[in-house]
């Protein structure tokens, strides 16, 4: 009977079910169930004597009741400035690194699709020229279609024709990324620049097959390809770029 008897009190007063402020409160007088809370000391209680008990101290414990705010709280409250919302510039620019990314993914793809053996440095010598804050656009020309170029000769006097074109008559040379002079190269001595410079000429050409092409607006760049100095060396020309370049490789033809 004594084993049973502590066995009782010890899962009535010393487990999780019922705590020692919880026993206390039963016999402050917390609880009105007072000959529960008598078998529970004396250890006689029955299982469902405590149960009932937990759950009427939880039912009458009283939770304490928040004051009504005043008038005067209100008008003494001060209150704290919201968050400031993110500028709408910030988000912009985020986006904007995104299309960029992927604009200049399309133009790789492009250069790697048409010249599949182009390095990879050489491929962004080109890209170089593109304002990728511009849309870019890969477009179909049919055969016969006009665009204007701006062309170069060698010392033979043959007609070097690249791969870029316009199809706006009114773009200037420094518009499309190019200098308007240039160092004429000679084909019998491994295209090396001459200092024989000449202007590049405005010409209207007619795509002799359907091709596609890379429409993009040109970037500001230096051309450091078109020009040398007495030595040799290359002679950076400041070009603004804005104009509408159209990128035609000629292994369509």
């Amino acid at each position: 009977m004594l084993e049973n008897q502590n066995a009782t009190h010890t899962w009535a007063m010393g487990s999780d079910l019922i705590s020692t402020e919880t026993g206390e409160a039963f016999f402050d007088g917390a609880i009105p169930e007072y000959e529960s809370i008598k078998r529970i000391g004396t250890g006689n209680a029955e299982p469902h004597d405590a149960m009932m008990l937990l759950y009427l101290l939880h039912l009458k414990t009283p939770t304490p009741k928040e004051k009504p705010v005043t008038e005067e709280q209100i008008k003494n409250t001060k209150l704290t400035e919201p968050e400031p919302i993110k500028k709408k510039g910030d988000g912009e620019a985020f986006e904007m690194g995104d299309i960029i990314a992927l604009r200049t993914q399309q133009a790789i793809e492009f250069y790697q699709k048409h010249y599949p053996d182009m390095k990879m440095r050489d491929i962004e010598s080109h890209i170089a020229g593109i304002d990728f804050t511009k849309p870019i656009e890969i477009i179909k020309l049919p055969q016969g279609k006009e665009l204007i170029q701006f062309t170069k000769v060698n010392t033979e006097g043959t007609v070097l024709r690249g791969d870029y074109y316009t199809d706006n008559p009114n773009n200037t040379p420094g518009e499309l990324g190019v200098s308007d002079k240039y160092n004429v190269r000679d084909p019998n001595n491994g295209w090396k620049q001459t200092q024989e410079v000449k202007t590049v000429t405005k010409e209207t050409t007619t795509l002799p097959k359907d091709a596609e092409g890379l429409k993009s607006t040109s970037s500001e760049i230096n051309d450091t390809w078109s020009r040398i100095d007495a030595e040799g060396n290359p002679l950076p020309v400041f070009t603004e770029g804005g104009g509408n370049q159209i990128y035609i490789p000629k292994t369509q033809f």
